[in-house]
């Protein structure tokens, strides 16, 4: 263990930094002095670091051949190449002076202090009631596994008929051939795979995290991205703008609440934001300084963003727009630094999604095909592409120079056009949109406004208005002044993707969840405008110099007040706290290779199928279908039986389904029980509610089509569960005259039985005085809840024919329609009281399904 925990932080430290540092050390310069603070040095190490490992260990999944120790040898092949070949000098004092802290890095380290003391608090988001759960189960296989594809080789053996009863085309998508074998998880027909929603770069740094610490280390991959992220936006600002715009971004995003929260809940948005960030960054140290190797991290950020989130190929409206710029400029030949580790990406991104993306890419142009903005932008495309190869057959023509002077000579008037449009705009899409005519959807019982005109003013949930309101200014500002060729990936990138989100929601509006395609590029731009439009009031040195300190002062702290009232419930707040220990007991219930069968449309499905698959490896199953037939169920446990696996029916309503040849046996029920944020359509979340979902699990055995209910499994309110050799299963619920009061004994299951008549078998013993002429006990069955008795047994003294030796109760019933039964043991504190098991079985031609 020693060794263990020595080894961990080394390997961290060589994987993290070391790459990056021999890169810089090999290419910057022999001797040279990194340009930038010791921060930014750093982070450059950090974020090549980041580069390398990803695009290695996602080939490396790709392969089937992911593990640590492959990515450990690929980085370890890497430096060892740039050390022969470069030649570099890898301890230059002069480099190290740079890293030395001084005063101006005291402030923005104290702020990243704050900012990994407020991330680092991950949720257990490992339910798959949404993307969160899809990500840490994918990334906890491919450590797993080594691969990205699942083989699943029990689900193969089923026919296409029973399989047809497991898969699931999602509403929406007009995409028949796209069928989900579980939530997030798509079924490759034919071939007996498995492929992950969503593209695999981010959960590769999740299936990392798993294999250095662990399940409950792998949920740290999400705070350690979103905290660089939030160290790449001071840069960016810093960088672009200055020291003062940097710092009060990160002040900013380091309390803001969809930052905070999504630092916590593993998404891709979040790498996605880290590798455009360090795209724009890069980006303006090439521009600036013209060294081929910011052009390379400029290149591969951008290029890597396309392999971690399918909203990334919107960057190519922005780089295509700067590109043809360039190209009427005449290109230089440095850019292709930039240009071919961008088109080999995207290359290699387009081969990601044939292989193994492809239903992820059919169903989510199911969803934005139907989109305006989503539709309008990609056709924007062509007439750029036609407009680029004009200008690119035009170009050093007499003809287009006039072009190029012409808008040169127009320029500042266009900006200042732009920004006035722009500012008109905000103002019109928070004050005038919201109000128009407004159509509602019916949404969860929540009557909630067309949300399409209500999203400028929503994203003002998270900024603050006023932020949202410097945010424009800001905007508007940095067009009117800043726009150059340093500033273009953020200015274009802000605009595009304000105009695709804005006008559209590609799912239903709940927050916090729905702000998560605006976290990746719109909020982080938002900030720094912010930030600009604040520090804008310092510039300029006139006779209002201590009135614009006092302005810049007071709306700063006011943002800052208005920020952290928004993250107040979120601070504290860990989402589905103690599902991960939840899901860890029910699966070591579970025997290895087991399998387990959901019913119909069961949200328990949803949460629990992935994760015992994927997480524990059991086999699960889960019925889409809105009725489950018997053949079908009857399939998967003799398929499960023949190949010597238990199998387990997971109840989450207490649904029964009896088939002659099984009995379903009560193991234990249940209640997953998690706090969870308040999904909220028409306002900001502002309480936290307790997710509780109640379920009863059965082992499926050969049998005569009974239902058995352990006792000790039920609920009761007298008597305790206690240690009994006699009993089936060496447990049985008891009750002493010198010990409990009158009352149930055992109650429930409420399991839902179809109409029939059935027989009900108490499995009880007794002790008492043998001369006793009272009632020891009443047996019933019940329905709506207890309040309707169906039939009903008095036990005595004669019922009991051996003393302390379980007897077979009968009491006979019949069910006049589909409901929740149960089936109850009454202790009349007249003599002591076990009770073993309760069997339901339907009276055979008499039963009506």
């Amino acid at each position: 263990m020693l060794i263990e925990s020595l080894t961990k932080p080394i390997l961290v430290f060589f994987l993290l930094f070391v790459p990056g540092y021999v890169t810089f050390a090999s290419f910057v310069g022999k001797g040279k002095r990194s340009r930038g603070e010791g921060l930014e040095i750093i982070f450059g190490w950090v974020l090549v670091s980041i580069l390398i490992i990803s695009l290695g260990a996602l080939i490396l999944a790709e392969l089937g051949r992911f593990s640590l120790g492959g990515i450990l040898l690929l980085v370890t092949g890497y430096v060892a190449v740039l050390i022969f070949i470069g030649r570099p000098s890898l301890v230059p004092s002069a480099k190290w002076k740079a890293l030395r802290c001084d005063r101006s890095q005291v402030l923005p380290l104290g702020l990243l202090l704050v900012t990994a003391i407020l991330f680092f608090h991950p949720f257990e988001n490992i339910f798959v009631g949404r993307d969160a759960g899809v990500y840490i189960n994918t990334g906890v296989n491919i450590a797993k596994t080594g691969s990205i594809l699942i083989r699943d080789e029990f689900f193969a053996g089923l026919s296409e008929e029973i399989q047809a009863d497991f898969l699931h085309v999602f509403l929406g998508t007009q995409e028949s051939r796209v069928k989900f074998r579980l939530p997030g998880f798509y079924w490759v027909a034919g071939e007996g795979k498995i492929v992950p929603q969503f593209l695999h770069l981010y959960p590769i740094w999740i299936a990392i995290f798993y294999a250095l610490f662990g399940l409950q280390g792998s949920l740290f991959a999400t705070p350690f991205i979103a905290w660089l992220g939030v160290v790449a936006l001071y840069l960016v600002g810093k960088t672009l703008f200055d020291r003062r715009v940097g710092l009060i971004a990160l002040a900013l995003m380091t309390v803001n609440a969809s930052q905070i929260w999504f630092a916590r809940y593993a998404n891709a948005d979040i790498l996605f934001q880290l590798l455009f960030l360090g795209g724009v960054l890069y980006w303006a140290l090439f521009v600036r300084h013209g060294h081929p190797l910011w052009g390379v991290i400029s290149g591969a950020c951008f290029g890597e963003a396309l392999l971690a989130k399918v909203d990334a190929q919107y960057l190519l409206i922005p780089l295509a727009l700067i590109f043809g710029y360039l190209l009427l400029l005449g290109l230089g030949k440095k850019v292709w630094y930039f240009l071919a580790p961008l088109g080999t990406l995207g290359v290699l991104t387009g081969l990601h999604i044939l292989v193994y993306a492809w239903p992820y890419y059919r169903m989510s142009w199911g969803f934005v095909s139907w989109s305006p903005a989503s539709r309008a932008l990609m056709l924007s495309l062509v007439p750029l592409l036609a407009l680029a190869l004009l200008a690119f057959g035009l170009r050093g023509t007499s003809f287009m120079k006039a072009i190029i002077a012409f808008f040169r000579a127009g320029q500042r008037y266009l900006s200042l056009a732009l920004a006035v449009g722009i500012v008109v705009l905000g103002f019109y899409m928070y004050f005038v949109l919201p109000h128009q005519s407004s159509p509602v959807h019916e949404i969860r019982g929540t009557t909630v406004k067309l949300y399409t005109k209500e999203n400028f003013v929503r994203l003002g949930w998270y900024l603050t208005p006023l932020g949202l309101f410097l945010a424009v200014i800001g905007l508007a500002q940095a067009i009117r002044i800043k726009a150059d060729v340093e500033t273009a990936p953020l200015l274009l990138s802000a605009l595009t993707y304000s105009a695709l989100n804005l006008p559209m929601s590609l799912a239903i509006p709940d927050h916090i969840f729905a702000i998560r395609r605006y976290i990746s590029v719109v909020i982080p731009s938002a900030l720094l405008f912010a930030s600009y439009a604040l520090c804008y009031l310092l510039k300029r040195k006139d006779g209002l110099a201590r009135a614009k300190q006092i302005c810049f002062a007071t709306l700063t702290i006011l943002i800052l007040i208005g920020c952290l009232h928004r993250s107040a419930i979120i601070i504290p707040h860990r989402e589905f706290a103690g599902a991960i220990v939840q899901v860890d007991r029910i699966a070591d219930e579970l025997p290895p290779r087991s399998v387990a069968i959901f019913e119909n449309q069961s949200l328990l499905g949803y949460f629990l199928a992935p994760p015992l698959t994927f997480i524990h490896g059991r086999e699960a199953v889960f019925a889409w279908v809105s009725e489950l037939s018997p053949e079908s169920f009857a399939a998967v446990v003799e398929a499960g039986l023949d190949e010597g696996r238990e199998v387990f029916f997971f109840s989450e309503h207490g649904r029964q389904i009896l088939l002659p040849q099984y009995d379903l046996i009560s193991q234990w029920a249940a209640t997953l029980d998690v706090p969870a944020l308040e999904r909220a359509f028409d306002h900001f979340p502002s309480r936290i509610d307790r997710f509780q979902l109640p379920y009863r699990i059965y082992q499926v055995q050969p049998g005569s089509g009974t239902a058995i209910f352990r006792a000790d499994s039920l609920p009761k309110q007298v008597g305790r569960d206690v240690t009994d050799d006699e009993a089936l299963w060496g447990v049985a619920r008891q009750a002493s005259v010198a010990l409990d009061r009158e009352g149930f004994l055992s109650y429930g299951p409420y399991a839902v039985f179809p109409p029939g008549s059935y027989i009900a078998h108490f499995c009880v013993k007794a002790e008492g005085n043998p001369a006793s002429r009272a009632s020891w006990a009443i047996i019933d069955a019940a329905a709506a809840e207890g309040s309707a008795v169906l039939a009903s047994r008095r036990l005595s003294r004669q019922d009991f024919t051996i003393m302390g030796k379980y007897q077979d109760l009968e009491l006979e019933f019949h069910n006049p329609a589909r409901q929740a039964l149960e089936f109850r043991v009454y202790f009349t504190d007249q003599a002591d009281l076990w009770v073993d098991r309760i069997e339901i079985s339907p009276i055979r031609g008499r039963a009506s399904q």
